[in-house]
């Protein structure tokens, strides 16, 4: 299982300073998400015996997590005002500023 929790995330797409269009940051939030539930899904086994070493490290990664989503959250928030005016078909639908948060 330790294995299975190191390659299935590495080969998830993440957030990076090349996905800056909008259809990236939703690939790379969607891959979040599914290593999330990957995650969530391997501590559920390991629930019987939470003192082991791999349950604490999912639970402080699942925290990353958390704070991450939580972010995200606001941030869409915010973006609910005044949208830029760009076509539809645009690849930024987000506000320039919160694409770089």
């Amino acid at each position: 299982m330790p294995q299975e929790i190191v390659i299935r995330p590495a080969a998830r797409r993440v957030l990076n300073a090349f996905g800056c269009c909008d259809n990236g940051i939703d690939a790379a939030l969607a891959s979040l998400g599914e290593i999330r539930r990957l995650l969530v899904d391997r501590q559920d086994v390991l629930a019987a015996k939470p003192d082991r070493w791999l349950y604490l490290v999912i639970e402080f990664m699942l925290e990353g997590f958390r704070q991450f989503l939580t972010f995200d959250q606001r941030l869409r928030e915010r973006t609910q005002a005044p949208q830029l005016c760009l076509p539809p078909s645009s690849a930024f639908r987000r506000q320039p500023d919160h694409r770089e948060a």
